[in-house]
Order: C-alpha cells, then sequence, then structure tokens
C-alpha cells in the first residue's frame, strides 16, 4: 500500500462525529500513515525505536508537521500543553487501540484502494 502525496487532499479527512472524538479521530489518521512507514514488523509503543534512534512517536510528529495546515497547530498544542497528566495515558490508550485493529485497517484501505 502507498500514499499518493500529490494528489490533491492528501491527509484530508471528511468526517461527521461528536465533538469530543475530535482528538482521536485527528491522531488516529496520524497514526495510520506514520504505522505504514514504520519500518518493523513490530511495534511495541510509542517509544519503541525504529534502529536509528526514531521512536513511533517521532514518526507520528513527522507525519503531523508534514501536513499541510497543522503545523503551526502542532505548535501551539504542546506549547499550550493542556493538562499533560492526562496526555500520556490517553495516547497510550489509543496506540493499544489501533494497534490491535491496525491488521482490520490495512485490510480496509487496500480494499478501498482497489
Amino acid at each position: 500500500m502507498a500514499i499518493d502525496e500529490g494528489s490533491n487532499g492528501h491527509g484530508l479527512t471528511l468526517h461527521r462525529s461528536k465533538p469530543a472524538d475530535a482528538p482521536f479521530i485527528t491522531w488516529a489518521g496520524l497514526w495510520a500513515e506514520a504505522r505504514l512507514t514504520w519500518p518493523l514488523l513490530t511495534l511495541d509503543g510509542l517509544d519503541h525505536e525504529d534502529g536509528k534512534g526514531y521512536t513511533f512517536a517521532d514518526y507520528i510528529t513527522g507525519v503531523w508537521l508534514g501536513q499541510p495546515d497543522d503545523a503551526e497547530v502542532l505548535g501551539r498544542y504542546e506549547a499550550e500543553s493542556l493538562m499533560p497528566e492526562l496526555l500520556p495515558a490517553t495516547y497510550s490508550t489509543w496506540h493499544m487501540l489501533m494497534e490491535r485493529e491496525w491488521p482490520n485497517v490495512r485490510a480496509l484501505a487496500e480494499g478501498l484502494l482497489k
């Protein structure tokens, strides 16, 4: 599977959801794109290193910064650090859920791209 970065709307996801679900939806899209480029078969957590010194969390940040409009948003978000005691646990839980569903996400995406 490959991501066509030259296509119009690359990284754009339109959805209808509850406002409280927006953070997860945003993060899950970044996570999936980062997971697709992760060079190892296994992924044991956000702090898992790729053998070159980069963590999976670094891959997510790289994907986020590569989006056309989100680099500024990420900078503001990190500067504000809203509820820092909640965020690591939230991201770890989201990561666990996403990794568990990764085979299904890939299968669905491959089916949509055919």
